[in-house]
């Protein structure tokens, strides 16, 4: 059984419901310090830029900045610093 042809043309090709968004690339969900409830969460935002920086799954002794990792988390610098 086939589908009936609709009586009128659409409005647009893509005609999106109002009130619902799936987010995606054109709403990235931010992630700062500002947002960091806990410690456990400052280690995944680091692990998180490290990975963004170095292009590594795991990260490498040789690759950690110590001093700067000290300075995020007592709030001398920010993430994009």
């Amino acid at each position: 059984m086939s589908l009936p042809l609709l009586a009128y043309a659409p409005n647009s090709q893509n005609h999106q419901v109002n009130g619902h968004k799936v987010p995606g690339d054109e709403s990235p969900r931010l992630r700062g310090i500002e947002t960091i409830s806990s410690r456990n969460e400052l280690d995944i935002l680091i692990k998180v830029a490290y990975r963004q920086v170095f292009h590594e799954q795991q990260m490498l002794k040789s690759n950690r900045q110590i001093l700067l990792e000290s300075q995020l988390r007592h709030s001398l610098i920010t993430v994009q610093g």
